[in-house]
């Protein structure tokens, strides 16, 4: 067989005939199903990138040795795509999926973003919200989610970052993402907590503010504390600053999640839906 390598269209029913003609156990890893069903996602929301620096392999004697994940996961989107194959070369299974893989920060930057380690974290912590709303679990997400949220909260996003403080526990990712959920439907509100948030200035006992800062600050020194709950924290004290609620305790805290999220539910479905998460 002369090797050759050439874009060809891939139905569900071609790849069906793939796997069943040149699969062989030993030349693949172990199929990884949350692998197919991220691909089949994507291929369903329309997310899905051809690549020109990967194919589907199927070597000079011929065994498929690489595709398995991309040709199950067009099996079970029903989803026709274009992908280069490549045919008659010899076995390079030493050697495969051996290069550094660019990530999604990376990408972004290829794309005139700027800032894109913190857009990514910011953009990826949204998506969690959005998707603890409809209890989904989300996979790892590429270049083409991560945009969906930035376009959808850019204006929110540029905001916090420009005007966030330096402080440890105040700065980070989950922070501003809560903050820029917040503040989407209530822009003006939003920013007078964001702005006390992280300056700190003039705030009295019972700010919604000040007690928000408190917590941020100490759990960025023990360190018990995660993203979501991190998040919610900063929501619960944003709701109690716009209903002008003193705050002592923090405790309930879901309660600040459920209130910014009833105000946007069709903000998170269409991200949802873009995304490949919700199919109607």
């Amino acid at each position: 067989m002369t090797p050759s390598i050439k874009i060809e269209t891939i139905t569900p029913e071609i790849a069906q005939t793939y796997l069943d003609k040149y699969f062989d156990p030993e030349r693949q890893r172990k199929l990884e199903p949350h692998t197919v069903d991220n691909y089949a996602r994507k291929m369903r929301a329309g997310l899905w990138i051809f690549n020109p620096a990967t194919a589907i392999v199927i070597t000079e004697d011929g065994k498929l040795e690489n595709g398995q994940h991309t040709l199950n996961a067009v099996i079970k989107s029903g989803v026709t795509i274009n992908h280069q194959v490549s045919r008659g070369a010899p076995s390079a299974i030493g050697v495969m999926d051996r290069g550094r893989n660019r990530t999604t920060a990376q990408a972004l930057a290829m794309r005139g973003e700027t800032c894109t380690f913190e857009k990514a974290a910011i953009a990826t912590a949204i998506f969690s919200l959005c998707a603890e709303y409809k209890a989904k679990p989300i996979g790892k997400l590429g270049e083409g989610e991560i945009l969906v949220v930035l376009d959808t909260y850019r204006d929110e996003i540029t905001y916090c970052m420009s005007t966030r403080s330096r402080e440890i526990g105040i700065r980070n990712a989950p922070v501003t993402a809560a903050c820029c959920f917040a503040m989407r439907p209530f822009q003006t509100e939003l920013k007078d907590f964001h702005n006390k948030l992280n300056t700190g200035i003039n705030l009295s006992k019972g700010s919604p503010a000040l007690a928000c800062r408190r917590w941020l600050q100490s759990s960025a020194h023990n360190g018990s504390h995660g993203r979501l709950e991190t998040m919610h924290v900063v929501m619960f004290c944003a709701m109690k600053h716009i209903v002008d609620q003193d705050v002592y305790a923090i405790r309930d805290t879901d309660r600040g999640f459920e209130f910014f999220t009833k105000h946007q539910v069709p903000i998170i479905l269409k991200i949802l839906r873009s995304c490949g998460y919700l199919i109607n």
